[in-house]
Protein backbone atom coordinates (compact mmCIF):
# COMPACT_ATOMS: atom_id res chain seq x y z
CA UNK A 1 0.00 0.00 0.00
CA UNK A 2 1.30 3.20 -0.88
CA UNK A 3 0.65 5.13 2.44
CA UNK A 4 2.54 8.18 1.15
CA UNK A 5 0.87 8.92 -1.45
CA UNK A 6 -2.54 8.89 0.84
CA UNK A 7 -0.85 11.41 3.07
CA UNK A 8 -0.29 13.10 0.26
CA UNK A 9 -4.05 13.50 -1.34
CA UNK A 10 -5.86 14.09 2.61
CA UNK A 11 -4.76 17.43 2.95
CA UNK A 12 -5.58 18.30 -0.69
CA UNK A 13 -8.96 17.20 -0.28
CA UNK A 14 -9.42 18.97 3.19
CA UNK A 15 -8.62 21.95 1.14
CA UNK A 16 -10.90 21.57 -1.21
CA UNK A 17 -13.83 21.28 1.53
CA UNK A 18 -12.94 24.17 3.30
CA UNK A 19 -12.81 26.24 0.16
CA UNK A 20 -16.14 25.15 -1.27
CA UNK A 21 -14.51 23.83 -4.19
CA UNK A 22 -16.27 20.20 -3.71
CA UNK A 23 -20.06 21.83 -4.23
CA UNK A 24 -19.34 22.13 -8.20
CA UNK A 25 -18.21 18.95 -8.53
CA UNK A 26 -20.44 16.36 -10.29
CA UNK A 27 -19.94 13.43 -7.42
CA UNK A 28 -20.73 14.92 -4.36
CA UNK A 29 -24.13 13.77 -2.92
CA UNK A 30 -26.59 16.53 -1.45
CA UNK A 31 -27.08 16.91 2.27
CA UNK A 32 -31.00 15.84 3.05
CA UNK A 33 -33.06 18.67 4.07
CA UNK A 34 -30.16 21.52 2.99
CA UNK A 35 -29.77 23.46 -0.08
CA UNK A 36 -25.95 24.92 -0.80
CA UNK A 37 -23.67 25.89 -3.25
CA UNK A 38 -21.64 29.07 -4.46
CA UNK A 39 -22.24 32.29 -6.41
CA UNK A 40 -19.69 33.15 -8.74
CA UNK A 41 -19.21 35.71 -12.19
CA UNK A 42 -18.89 33.89 -15.23
CA UNK A 43 -14.60 34.37 -14.46
CA UNK A 44 -14.86 32.27 -11.59
CA UNK A 45 -14.58 34.59 -8.59
CA UNK A 46 -16.85 33.92 -5.79
CA UNK A 47 -19.84 37.17 -5.17
CA UNK A 48 -20.29 37.86 -1.83
CA UNK A 49 -23.68 39.39 -0.59
CA UNK A 50 -26.01 37.80 -2.71
CA UNK A 51 -29.50 36.64 -1.45
CA UNK A 52 -30.18 33.54 -1.95
CA UNK A 53 -33.80 31.48 -1.49
CA UNK A 54 -35.34 28.24 -1.91
CA UNK A 55 -39.13 28.43 -2.75
CA UNK A 56 -41.35 25.80 -1.88
CA UNK A 57 -43.65 24.91 -4.90
CA UNK A 58 -46.00 23.70 -2.80
CA UNK A 59 -46.75 25.97 0.05
CA UNK A 60 -47.31 29.83 -0.45
CA UNK A 61 -45.15 32.23 1.80
CA UNK A 62 -42.63 29.51 2.47
CA UNK A 63 -39.48 30.90 1.10
CA UNK A 64 -36.10 30.77 2.84
CA UNK A 65 -33.59 33.03 2.47
CA UNK A 66 -29.72 33.39 2.99
CA UNK A 67 -26.59 35.63 1.98
CA UNK A 68 -23.37 34.42 0.51
CA UNK A 69 -20.01 34.66 2.77
CA UNK A 70 -16.96 36.10 1.57
CA UNK A 71 -16.16 32.87 -0.59
CA UNK A 72 -19.55 33.29 -2.09
CA UNK A 73 -20.68 30.02 -0.70
CA UNK A 74 -24.37 29.73 1.16
CA UNK A 75 -26.14 27.14 3.05
CA UNK A 76 -29.97 27.12 3.64
CA UNK A 77 -31.97 24.44 6.09
CA UNK A 78 -35.29 23.77 4.70
CA UNK A 79 -35.88 22.87 8.23
CA UNK A 80 -37.63 19.10 7.35
CA UNK A 81 -40.68 21.01 5.31
CA UNK A 82 -41.93 18.66 2.53
CA UNK A 83 -42.49 19.65 -1.18
CA UNK A 84 -40.40 20.51 -4.02
CA UNK A 85 -38.21 23.42 -3.78
CA UNK A 86 -36.74 25.96 -6.28
CA UNK A 87 -33.55 27.81 -6.10
CA UNK A 88 -33.76 31.68 -6.63
CA UNK A 89 -30.94 34.53 -6.07
CA UNK A 90 -30.94 38.16 -6.50
CA UNK A 91 -28.42 40.30 -6.12
CA UNK A 92 -27.80 44.15 -5.81
CA UNK A 93 -25.18 46.39 -6.44
CA UNK A 94 -24.45 50.10 -6.88
CA UNK A 95 -23.24 50.94 -10.10
CA UNK A 96 -22.38 54.44 -11.96
CA UNK A 97 -25.02 55.94 -9.36
CA UNK A 98 -27.19 53.99 -9.91
CA UNK A 99 -29.20 50.75 -7.78
CA UNK A 100 -29.10 47.47 -10.29
CA UNK A 101 -31.35 45.02 -8.80
CA UNK A 102 -30.89 41.37 -10.94
CA UNK A 103 -32.19 37.86 -10.22
CA UNK A 104 -29.63 34.94 -10.96
CA UNK A 105 -30.72 31.63 -12.78
CA UNK A 106 -28.75 28.78 -10.94
CA UNK A 107 -27.29 26.37 -13.03
CA UNK A 108 -29.37 23.59 -12.86
CA UNK A 109 -32.77 24.97 -12.79
CA UNK A 110 -34.86 21.73 -11.32
CA UNK A 111 -36.85 21.23 -8.90
CA UNK A 112 -36.20 19.17 -6.00
CA UNK A 113 -37.45 17.38 -2.72
CA UNK A 114 -36.65 18.99 0.28
CA UNK A 115 -35.98 15.44 1.73
CA UNK A 116 -33.42 14.61 -0.91
CA UNK A 117 -31.26 18.05 -0.56
CA UNK A 118 -29.54 19.73 -3.75
CA UNK A 119 -26.63 22.08 -4.85
CA UNK A 120 -27.65 24.72 -6.51
CA UNK A 121 -24.96 27.35 -8.16
CA UNK A 122 -25.38 30.35 -9.18
CA UNK A 123 -23.11 32.00 -12.30
CA UNK A 124 -23.67 35.74 -12.30
CA UNK A 125 -23.54 36.44 -16.42
CA UNK A 126 -22.92 39.96 -17.69
CA UNK A 127 -23.70 38.82 -21.14
CA UNK A 128 -24.82 35.34 -23.20
CA UNK A 129 -28.46 33.92 -23.46
CA UNK A 130 -30.68 33.60 -20.36
CA UNK A 131 -32.77 30.26 -19.69
CA UNK A 132 -35.73 32.46 -20.99
CA UNK A 133 -34.01 32.72 -24.58
CA UNK A 134 -33.49 36.25 -23.80
CA UNK A 135 -29.56 38.26 -23.65
CA UNK A 136 -28.23 39.18 -19.74
CA UNK A 137 -26.26 41.74 -21.85
CA UNK A 138 -26.83 45.34 -22.92
CA UNK A 139 -27.99 46.55 -26.50
CA UNK A 140 -25.56 49.38 -28.12
CA UNK A 141 -26.70 52.22 -30.36
CA UNK A 142 -25.04 54.93 -32.43
CA UNK A 143 -26.87 57.42 -33.90
CA UNK A 144 -26.50 59.91 -36.24
CA UNK A 145 -26.75 63.49 -34.75
CA UNK A 146 -28.25 66.63 -36.13
CA UNK A 147 -27.49 68.32 -39.60
CA UNK A 148 -26.67 71.57 -37.60
CA UNK A 149 -24.39 69.96 -35.45
CA UNK A 150 -21.85 68.73 -38.18
CA UNK A 151 -22.02 66.04 -41.46
CA UNK A 152 -23.77 62.89 -41.25
CA UNK A 153 -21.90 59.42 -41.04
CA UNK A 154 -23.30 57.21 -43.92
CA UNK A 155 -24.78 53.78 -43.69
CA UNK A 156 -22.33 51.24 -43.57
CA UNK A 157 -18.65 53.68 -43.17
CA UNK A 158 -19.18 53.67 -39.28
CA UNK A 159 -16.64 51.59 -37.22
CA UNK A 160 -16.99 51.64 -33.41
CA UNK A 161 -14.81 50.45 -30.39
CA UNK A 162 -16.32 49.97 -26.66
CA UNK A 163 -12.97 49.84 -24.09
CA UNK A 164 -14.31 49.15 -21.11
CA UNK A 165 -13.63 51.76 -17.88
CA UNK A 166 -12.60 49.83 -15.13
CA UNK A 167 -14.36 46.67 -14.07
CA UNK A 168 -17.66 45.04 -15.73
CA UNK A 169 -20.93 45.19 -12.99
CA UNK A 170 -19.80 41.67 -12.00
CA UNK A 171 -16.25 42.44 -10.76
CA UNK A 172 -14.70 40.87 -14.09
CA UNK A 173 -12.30 42.22 -16.66
CA UNK A 174 -13.94 43.22 -19.66
CA UNK A 175 -12.73 43.22 -23.47
CA UNK A 176 -12.57 45.78 -26.20
CA UNK A 177 -14.81 45.75 -28.97
CA UNK A 178 -14.58 46.58 -32.23
CA UNK A 179 -17.02 46.22 -35.14
CA UNK A 180 -18.43 47.66 -38.26
CA UNK A 181 -21.59 49.21 -37.16
CA UNK A 182 -24.32 48.80 -39.14
CA UNK A 183 -27.14 47.41 -36.67
CA UNK A 184 -27.28 47.94 -33.14
CA UNK A 185 -25.05 45.71 -31.53
CA UNK A 186 -26.67 43.26 -28.84
CA UNK A 187 -25.58 41.22 -25.46
CA UNK A 188 -22.37 44.11 -24.81
CA UNK A 189 -21.36 42.60 -21.44
CA UNK A 190 -22.71 44.92 -18.73
CA UNK A 191 -20.35 47.80 -17.83
CA UNK A 192 -19.03 51.37 -18.38
CA UNK A 193 -16.89 52.06 -21.73
CA UNK A 194 -15.18 54.30 -23.65
CA UNK A 195 -16.06 54.94 -26.70
CA UNK A 196 -14.61 56.15 -30.26
CA UNK A 197 -15.74 55.88 -33.69
CA UNK A 198 -13.95 56.26 -37.14
CA UNK A 199 -14.91 56.46 -40.78
CA UNK A 200 -14.20 53.22 -42.69
CA UNK A 201 -13.89 55.07 -46.11
CA UNK A 202 -11.60 57.67 -44.69
CA UNK A 203 -14.37 60.11 -44.57
CA UNK A 204 -13.06 62.44 -42.14
CA UNK A 205 -13.15 62.48 -38.02
CA UNK A 206 -15.68 61.07 -36.70
CA UNK A 207 -16.87 62.83 -33.21
CA UNK A 208 -19.22 60.87 -30.65
CA UNK A 209 -20.81 62.25 -27.35
CA UNK A 210 -22.90 60.52 -24.46
CA UNK A 211 -26.46 61.36 -24.02
CA UNK A 212 -26.38 64.80 -22.45
CA UNK A 213 -22.12 65.55 -23.43
CA UNK A 214 -20.40 67.30 -25.65
CA UNK A 215 -19.29 66.13 -29.12
CA UNK A 216 -15.74 64.68 -28.59
CA UNK A 217 -12.95 62.47 -30.32
CA UNK A 218 -14.12 60.04 -27.25
CA UNK A 219 -17.00 58.99 -24.49
CA UNK A 220 -17.50 57.51 -21.88
CA UNK A 221 -21.29 56.32 -21.53
CA UNK A 222 -22.22 53.52 -18.69
CA UNK A 223 -25.16 51.75 -18.31
CA UNK A 224 -29.24 52.88 -18.43
CA UNK A 225 -32.52 51.21 -18.09
CA UNK A 226 -34.96 51.10 -20.90
CA UNK A 227 -38.71 49.44 -20.37
CA UNK A 228 -39.17 46.69 -22.83
CA UNK A 229 -35.48 47.02 -24.00
CA UNK A 230 -33.79 46.61 -20.92
CA UNK A 231 -30.01 47.92 -20.20
CA UNK A 232 -28.93 50.67 -22.78
CA UNK A 233 -25.89 51.92 -23.92
CA UNK A 234 -26.08 54.70 -26.36
CA UNK A 235 -23.78 57.70 -28.35
CA UNK A 236 -24.53 60.15 -31.05
CA UNK A 237 -22.47 60.30 -33.69
CA UNK A 238 -21.38 63.18 -35.72
CA UNK A 239 -18.55 64.33 -38.37
CA UNK A 240 -17.21 67.75 -37.18
CA UNK A 241 -17.07 70.51 -39.80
Amino acid sequence: MNTGKTKTMLPLLFAALLAGGTLAASNVKPTPWVMQGVVRNAAGQPIPGVSVGADNTYFDGSEMWTVTDAQGRYKLDLKNTMGAWQAVARIKRKYADRQIDMTLEPDDTRPFGGKDGAIRNFTWRVSGKTPGGGLYGASFYAMNGFESEGDLVEYGDLEVTLTPVGALLDGSKGKAITVKYTAPLRDVPLGTYRVTARSLSGAGSVWVRARGGEYAPSAVVTLRYEAGTGEVLSVDVIRPR
